[in-house]
C-alpha cells in the first residue's frame, strides 16, 4: 500500500509537471486556438494579422510564466515541502491558486477548457495537504520514506 507521504509526493510533483506541460504548449503555440478564433467570431483566414500576432504573443508569454511557474514549484517541493517546511506548501499554494485561478478565469470566460488549470490545483492542494497533516490523521503503514514530511520539525 502506497504511504501518505508517497502519494503526496506524487500528486506534488505531477501537478508541477502537469504545469510545466502546459506552460511548453502554450509557448509552442504557433497560431491562435481554434476556440480563441471561435470566441472572437472569425476564421483563421479573417483574423487580421496584427491581431493574430498579439495573441500568440500573449499565449507565448503565458506559457513563459506558466513554466516558471512550474520550475519554481518543483523547486518548492524538493526543496521546501519534502523537507517538511511548512512556509513552503503556503508558498507553493499561493503561487500556483494564484496563477492557474487566474488562468483558469480567463480560460473559462473564452469558452477554452479551464478544468484543467483547476485540477492543478487540486492535485497541488491534495497533496499539500496530505504531507503537513498529522500523522494520527492519516496513520502511516511505514515510517521509513523518501520523504520526511511528518518527521520534520515546522519551521
Amino acid at each position: 500500500m502506497i504511504s501518505r507521504r508517497r502519494a503526496a509526493q506524487i500528486l506534488l510533483y505531477l501537478s508541477a509537471v502537469l504545469i510545466l506541460v502546459g506552460g511548453l504548449y502554450d509557448l509552442l503555440t504557433s497560431s491562435p486556438p481554434p476556440r480563441h478564433l471561435a470566441f472572437l467570431g472569425v476564421s483563421a483566414q479573417e483574423l487580421d494579422p496584427r491581431t493574430a500576432s498579439l495573441l500568440s504573443a500573449l499565449l507565448r508569454a503565458l506559457g513563459g510564466a506558466l513554466i516558471g511557474v512550474g520550475i519554481g514549484s518543483l523547486i518548492l517541493i524538493n526543496c521546501g515541502v519534502c523537507q517538511g517546511h511548512r512556509w513552503a506548501a503556503v508558498a507553493l499554494g499561493l503561487m500556483v491558486g494564484l496563477t492557474e485561478g487566474v488562468n483558469a478565469g480567463q480560460m473559462h470566460s473564452v469558452g477554452s477548457p479551464y478544468w484543467a488549470p483547476l485540477t492543478f490545483i487540486g492535485l497541488m492542494t491534495i497533496g499539500a495537504v496530505l504531507a503537513h497533516v498529522p500523522t494520527n490523521i492519516f496513520p502511516t503503514t511505514s515510517q521509513t520514506s523518501p520523504m520526511n514530511l511528518s518527521d520534520a520539525q515546522p519551521r
